[in-house]
């Protein structure tokens, strides 16, 4: 804690993990099957620093605005698979992200938040990869309390509306074949009275 101006902390994880449970995917009878199966023995990790900061606390001529942030490291590694790129699936290496909150009067907030998630290949198999996509994500809000006990809010989430991509790749008779899937996502934007 760095007195009552904020915080910063620094945490890792470590985990065994049996019976992991992935996608499966071989050739059988002239087609490609794709299912479930039982992976063995894997190992996880990961480190996570954050911390966040208010100005005013620490200096009252500053604005009375919240700084907070967070960087995430993660890696993982499947016995059963050969490497390179050996992860669990669907685990982001690298997150990121960042806000504030800015009263600049005593009836009003606004802040802001962004994520980042590192675009990430995993290989499933000997043959199977799949990438996440990453994603990218900004959420902004302004608050005005219109009296005690009664607030309006007014929010926008996903403001970039990116499509949120996956990719799969396997090897096949004419080099490698790649299958990409976006799903479409959307902004929301809402007005509520607290």
């Amino acid at each position: 804690y760095i007195g009552e101006a904020g915080m910063v902390s620094l945490s890792a994880n470590l985990r065994r993990i049996r019976d992991v449970i992935q996608p499966s995917l071989y050739f059988e009878g002239g087609k490609w099957i794709s299912t479930p199966a039982n992976q063995g023995s894997a190992t996880s990790g990961g480190i996570l620093a954050e911390g966040r900061f208010s100005l005013r606390k620490w200096d009252k001529t500053l604005p009375d605005m919240d700084v907070r942030g967070s960087l995430g490291w993660n890696w993982s590694s499947v016995k059963a698979v050969p490497g390179p790129g050996n992860r669990l699936d669907k685990q982001d290496p690298f997150v990121a992200n960042f806000g504030i909150d800015l009263r600049p009067g005593a009836t009003w907030a606004v802040g802001a938040n962004v994520t980042w998630q590192e675009e990430a290949w995993a290989r499933l198999s000997s043959g199977e990869r799949v990438s996440n996509g990453g994603k990218r994500l900004v959420d902004v809000y302004g608050l005005w309390k219109v009296r005690k006990g009664l607030s309006l809010r007014l929010s926008g989430t996903n403001l970039l509306a990116r499509d949120y991509v996956t990719t799969s790749a396997y090897p096949d008779a004419d080099g490698e074949w790649r299958q990409r899937e976006a799903l479409a996502t959307y902004r929301t934007v809402k007005l509520t009275l607290e």
